[in-house]
């Protein structure tokens, strides 16, 4: 019996570490035009910047940072993008040239949640 219980709690601990292993922002990637939800965590952030018109907004306590250096940024847009931040959302900017949230042209950021910049 003790070892059946081991054995189901091993189970539920790889499934929580797992479920915080998962990429945050989907669809990935975007195409034109697409609705683009974020939620969990996200270590490697989020490229948008190949796609235009796209919606983006945080679910819960997304986390996202800017820790992959080819991106530089939690989120990359391109241009005609809305961008919207949520109230328990958090981006952490670690990178000594990072962004938190990098578009082009005629985008619409609205921040409601927290950018903390050198979060590492």
């Amino acid at each position: 019996m003790l070892n059946r219980i081991s054995r189901v709690l091993s189970v539920l601990v790889l499934i929580s570490n797992a479920s915080e292993a998962l990429a945050a922002c989907t669809p990935d990637p975007p195409t034109d035009g697409a609705a683009v939800v974020c939620d969990g965590t996200d270590s490697t952030g989020y490229d948008g910047s190949g796609a235009t018109g796209l919606t983006i907004t945080t679910a819960g306590a997304a986390i996202l940072d800017d820790s992959n250096p080819t991106l530089d940024s939690a989120i990359l847009v391109s241009d005609d993008n809305t961008v919207t931040i949520g109230t328990d959302a958090q981006i952490n900017v670690t990178e000594a040239n990072g962004f938190g949230v990098r578009g082009n042209n005629d985008n619409f950021f609205d921040n409601q949640g927290t950018i903390t910049i050198n979060a590492a």
